[in-house]
């Protein structure tokens, strides 16, 4: 056997062991992910997994590659029971692992000069983006029943977090200031409507003005009570979409899944990128990988 085949097996075979790992602790009922070890576990595996299957998809043969993503598919079908939602995650997952490798490779032979960040990055926030789908493959279903029973969906606290910065806004809104003289007005008006009051000295009328004003604001709208109000909203549109419409919820699920990770891929890419390139150059201390110096013929069309 060449050694090139036997580095492909030896790839292959480290990059299925780990997907077989994480996706058991993934799909395992009895381990939490709020554990703090059982966390940092599925962190350190899922970057290595990442990076594992990049330099696969990189460096294989089109045979293996196939292998790699048609096993892994597998794999997680397999541990995940056949669920509908995990069949359509680890369809997602394989066409967007056939694009990051198709944008690999394309880097990997258009470049001049070989580089860790250009070759792998573009290629990487697609895996994430597909490491996404099946990590909601596995979610959806809990993820559905939950917007159907439970009463609050998204937290309350979710929403006054998120409208924080527009509270002064809001509270200009809902509790506009009314100008002094017709504060005036409206309590010299209430105090004409009181019969009982006439006849009274000045201090006695302060002291009605000041009951007055209190009950003008005490029943003021304030911006927690339209956090609450809103939050209601969302939840009871949210809890009707859902009930309505049970087969379009995974789909929309898996949709705002890729959205998301499209948006912070470029963040969620940087810590995989310099495993990647940590983990290259030990493979080529130990003569894993090579990096050729090659001379190819370059045609140019002139007049």
């Amino acid at each position: 056997m060449e050694p090139i085949v036997k580095k492909e097996f030896g790839l292959t075979a480290g990059l299925l062991l780990l997907s077989t790992s994480l996706f058991t602790l993934f799909t395992a009922k009895a381990i939490s992910p709020t554990q703090p070890v059982v966390l940092l576990a599925l962190i350190i595996l899922f970057l290595l997994w990442v990076c594992l299957l990049a330099i696969n998809l990189a460096l294989v043969s089109r045979s293996f590659a196939w292998i790699n993503l048609l096993a892994i598919v597998g794999i997680y079908i397999l541990l995940t029971r056949g669920q509908v939602t995990a069949i359509i995650g680890a369809t997602l997952f394989l066409l967007l692992s056939l694009t990051a490798r198709q944008v690999i490779l394309r880097e990997l032979d258009s470049r001049i000069e070989y580089s860790t960040r250009s070759v792998f990055y573009s290629g990487i926030k697609y895996i994430i983006m597909g490491s996404a789908v099946l990590l909601m493959g596995v979610a959806t279903p809990y993820i559905t029943e939950t917007l159907v029973t439970k009463d609050e969906v998204v937290p309350e606290s979710l929403i006054r977090l998120l409208l924080r910065p527009y509270q002064p806004y809001l509270q200009d809104v809902i509790s506009p200031e009314l100008p002094a003289s017709i504060s005036v007005d409206i309590i010299a008006n209430e105090l004409d409507a009181r019969p009982s009051v006439s006849g009274l000295s000045e201090e006695q009328r302060q002291l009605y003005t000041r009951q007055i004003t209190q009950q003008l604001t005490q029943n003021k709208p304030s911006t927690e009570n339209i956090v609450t109000i809103i939050t209601e909203v969302i939840n009871n549109k949210i809890r009707l979409y859902s009930r309505a419409n049970p087969a379009i919820t995974p789909i929309f699920i898996f949709l705002l899944a890729i959205i998301a990770t499209r948006i912070a891929a470029a963040w969620l890419a940087q810590p995989p990128l310099l495993l990647i390139a940590l983990l290259i150059w030990a493979a080529r201390k130990i003569n894993l990988f090579k990096l050729l110096s090659l001379s190819k013929s370059v045609e140019k069309l002139e007049l």
